[in-house]
């Protein structure tokens, strides 16, 4: 059964968005262009951004790692929120006035996988983990995922300074 019905009241504005503009810690939706046997399958996932652009050194292009939200619970999701807290998703979006909340990734996407994710993959988030081809993702929205005032909500200047009171 899918989990990302335990989400979708927790969506606010949607906002398009570039490959360009992910960061780890966004909340995301887009449609993904899925080889088929021979046919080629549009679906469109709602996750949260592990890795925008991972390449191993064997690896010839870019791949996107991510959580997805059909079946990590909302509770899996706010357990990793308790530990890191949030912020403002992306300071060059707020010029274009979308103000958004992600999760907080302290140091190398690699880190927040090992700190927080694989104990979520192993656990309520099992079989959530996904790698996509970047170059295949299309239609990216940033969602304006709604975190519990229970969630430590920083300045994305000060990260680590003082919190700000979350508006929810």
């Amino acid at each position: 059964m899918s989990k990302l019905t335990t989400h979708i009241s927790f969506f606010g504005k949607r906002y398009p968005v570039t490959i360009n503009d992910l960061t780890p810690g966004m909340m995301v939706q887009f449609s993904y262009a899925k080889k088929v046997g021979k046919n080629t399958q549009n679906k469109v996932y709602t996750v949260m951004i592990v890795d925008p652009r991972f390449r191993r050194p064997q690896d010839k292009e870019d791949y996107t790692h991510a959580v997805s939200l059909e079946f990590a619970s909302r509770d899996a999701i706010l357990d990793i929120a308790r530990t890191t807290g949030a912020t403002m998703a992306n300071s060059s979006l707020e010029v274009r006035k979308v103000y958004v909340d992600k999760l907080i990734v302290e140091g190398q996407p690699r880190e927040f996988y090992q700190n927080n994710i694989s104990t979520l993959i192993s656990g309520k988030g099992k079989g959530s983990y996904r790698t996509f081809k970047t170059s295949k993702i299309r239609s990216v929205q940033l969602i304006d995922y709604k975190f519990p005032k229970s969630i430590d909500h920083y300045d994305a200047q000060a990260l680590g300074g003082e919190r700000r009171d979350n508006e929810n």
